[in-house]
């Protein structure tokens, strides 16, 4: 069994990697990190178009978030916890609830930013949608705006 953590690069994400590592080192559990790149379908064009760089664009933006993730999996390890992290693509809150299925992990940790109900109405909930799908607990660590 594991803890899967959720963490997105460009948001602050501290708070959630000092909750899983926490509960990794205390329940002895390895700690996965995943970053979703969510892609809209509409904007993967293939051979050109206004958007002729988009897929080089998003291949340099999951090399930079790799390279983060390696960073933060090293400096996991050196607190004493095993660690390691996967970049996929695909819709953010179905990707994690997928992966943690197929980690067997016994719970998911992830952030929520507090967004006003109308926002997470125009923009979606990835901690909602988790809530929903997870067939296991998920601690949702809240983050300041």
């Amino acid at each position: 069994m594991s803890i899967l953590t959720a963490i997105n690069i460009t948001d602050e994400y501290q708070p959630i990697l000092d909750q899983a590592v926490s509960l990794s080192k205390a329940l002895s559990k390895k700690l996965y990190l995943i970053y979703v790149e969510n892609l809209d379908p509409s904007l993967v064009i293939e051979g050109g178009g206004p958007l002729l760089h988009l897929n080089s664009i998003i291949a340099q933006r999951i090399a930079d978030n790799q390279e983060k993730l390696q960073e933060l999996t090293d400096k996991i390890q050196n607190k004493g916890v095993k660690a390691e992290y996967f970049v996929e693509k695909g819709e953010t809150a179905v990707t994690i609830v997928q992966k943690a299925k197929s980690l067997k992990a016994s719970m998911i940790v992830m952030g929520s930013h507090g967004n006003t109900i109308l926002m997470d109405l125009l923009t979606g909930s990835t901690h909602e949608g988790v809530l929903h799908r997870a067939d296991c607990p998920v601690l949702v660590v809240p983050l300041n705006k």
